[in-house]
């Protein structure tokens, strides 16, 4: 009997020897393995570094080759769409009242000697998001003036909401516009809301016929937005960044009103 368990303890030991024995063969020729793959990545790792340069490189290539012909078709298109006081620079702006244009330039396209254009006037409503107050003022004062200068007078009438009291520019604006004739027909409005309007549903509003909505930090239902971030970004212009054109001098305001009478 005892003889009988020796035999078979010496039998389940010979094959535990077997499979331990076994088991470390595989375990280097794993390990061989995985030696032989780290050698060979490290030896491909020059190429594979050169590859992965070469398809960043192509593909901020094409990224730029997209941007430049954005750029070259909206410097084709901004002349028409942004004629005289829509889309000239302050230096020598002076108003050119007729049809409303389709587009009106608020600065532009950095690194691109093409203007940045958004819509108003019968096509768009327009948010603007972020930003100090200086630049917002000097932003929607700007478009204000570029649609003033650039319609017949007494043709649009401005409504500005602002609680905690109105920004420089638009001030200054507005003072002009309070002294203007307004006598004429009205067929355009635009709603300048700095905050959000009291006993107002906003999405009312911006579906009322002949009424153009210029928010800030106020979400408008298909607006064309202007993003304050670390650049200036438009919806229409994506990531392009813009530089905003300077806060209208006080003597183009008082021109255009002047105009305007």
């Amino acid at each position: 009997m005892i003889a009988t368990v020796r035999e078979q303890l010496a039998v389940a030991r010979s094959a535990a020897r077997t499979t331990l024995a076994g088991a470390e063969a595989a375990h280097w020729r794993a390990q061989a393995a995985l030696d032989g793959a780290r050698l060979r990545l490290a030896a491909d790792e020059p190429r594979l570094a050169v590859e992965r340069a070469n398809r960043i490189a192509a593909a901020q290539t094409r990224y730029a080759g997209r941007r430049a012909e954005l750029a070259a078709a909206l410097a084709m298109v901004a002349p028409a769409a942004a004629p005289g006081a829509a889309g000239e620079p302050w230096a020598g702006w002076a108003p050119t009242p007729g049809t409303p244009p389709g587009l009106y330039r608020i600065g532009m396209l950095c690194g691109y000697d093409v203007p940045a254009l958004v819509p108003l006037l019968g096509r768009a409503h327009l948010t603007v998001h972020g930003g100090s107050a200086r630049s917002v003022d000097g932003l929607i004062a700007g478009l204000l003036l570029r649609v003033l200068g650039s319609t017949p007078p007494g043709t649009v009438r401005i409504d500005v909401y602002d609680p905690d009291g109105l920004a420089p520019a638009l001030a200054g604006l507005v003072r002009h516009l309070d002294a203007g004739d307004v006598s004429r027909p009205e067929p355009w409005r635009v709603a300048v809301l700095l905050a959000p309007p009291g006993g107002v549903a906003l999405a009312e509003l911006a579906r009322t016929r002949g009424v153009h909505v210029i928010a800030k930090d106020l979400n408008v239902p298909g607006a064309i937005t202007v993003h304050f971030g670390h650049t200036v970004t438009t919806s229409l212009t994506g990531t392009l960044p813009v530089a905003l054109d300077p806060v209208p001098p006080p003597e183009l305001i008082h021109r255009a009103m002047s105009h305007g009478r």
